[in-house]
């Protein structure tokens, strides 16, 4: 009898591991290796967070034009809210343009809030499989592009490793990460180091699980604060999740509770509150894929005084034929 047992027990652990690792036992087998450091608990934020940013008015019109080879897309944005009292309105223009030949691909694009061309040269597969470079810089210089940027990225089937520098100079800054395990089951960090000083400006460390019904996800800054992401699918239409900011030794900042309800293949419905009281609802209409409405609301919970806020989103792209 006891060794039935053991042997049950064997099976239901083979199990487990397995469908944590992938097919077979094998790491990141069936469903390839693990997302970047950065990337990760990136389902469980977008949960959370994206979405709920509408403030006021927003139309966001784009346009795009593939042609052989290549894609430029047009995109204007006006913006209107109401702060302190003030009508704020805020116009962005952007153009970009996109030229792929083998595994090179170049972008350009022109910002009209920051008067600036961008541009960025990609190469996949730079010198090994699953390498990719890529080095960007901004004309003329100035802001968080000011002296240019440039990545390097390697994906395996058990590891995934990044490096960026941000600056093109002497002694710029130099983010390091790396991520071990399967696209299921991860655990990685990452550390930025400011080469002039030889100091080490910040170090994070995590881990990621995730599972047809469950995502769970730790991110540790030893020196500040750490940061948890969990997400449930109630059923395939519904799912919940949750962030919760810790600082070291003063406990629980920040909450936020979210869920979203797909209603049918067009709408999608979700709602948050947070741990200051603020409770908003977002609907999101999408008559055609290229179509888009956002419509929010939100008010604050412990002080029905508060002016609530209304937002408006419509985001349009329309597409040219060759």
């Amino acid at each position: 009898m006891r060794k039935e047992e053991e042997g049950a027990e064997e099976v239901r652990s083979s199990w487990w591991w397995s469908s944590l690792l992938g097919k077979e036992g094998e790491v990141g087998g069936g469903g390839g290796g693990p997302v970047l450091f950065g990337d990760v608990g990136r389902q469980a934020e977008d949960l959370v967070e994206k979405g709920f940013d509408v403030k006021g008015t927003r139309l966001m019109l784009s346009c795009l034009g593939p042609t052989a080879g290549s894609t430029i897309t047009s995109t204007a944005s006006i913006t209107t809210a109401h702060e302190e009292k003030k009508d704020m309105v805020t116009v962005m223009g952007v153009l970009s343009a996109s030229f792929q030949r083998g595994n090179t691909k170049h972008d350009f694009s022109f910002d009209t809030t920051a008067t600036q061309i961008t541009a960025t040269k990609t190469y996949a597969n730079f010198g090994v499989r699953g390498m990719t470079a890529q080095v960007q810089k901004s004309f003329p210089g100035g802001g968080e592009n000011e002296d240019g940027k440039a990545h390097l990225h390697y994906h395996h089937d058990f590891v995934a490793l990044a490096a960026k520098v941000h600056g093109l100079k002497l002694a710029p800054d130099v983010e390091l990460s790396a991520n071990i395990g399967s696209q299921k089951l991860h655990v990685g960090g990452s550390v930025l180091c400011n080469t002039q000083s030889r100091m080490i400006g910040m170090a994070k460390v995590g881990f990621g699980l995730t599972t047809p019904e469950f995502t769970a996800t730790a991110f540790v800054d030893p020196l500040k604060s750490a940061d948890v992401y969990v997400t449930r699918f109630l059923s395939p239409k519904c799912q919940v999740g949750a962030h919760f900011n810790l600082l070291h030794k003063k406990g629980l900042k920040a909450a936020k509770v979210a869920g979203s309800y797909v209603w049918d293949e067009h709408t999608i419905v979700k709602g948050r509150f947070d741990d200051k009281g603020i409770v908003a609802g977002l609907l999101e209409y999408s008559p055609y894929p290229l179509i888009t409405f956002n419509l929010l609301a939100e008010f604050n919970s412990l002080n029905l005084r508060a002016t609530p806020n209304v937002g408006l989103s419509f985001s349009m792209l329309g597409g040219a034929a060759n």
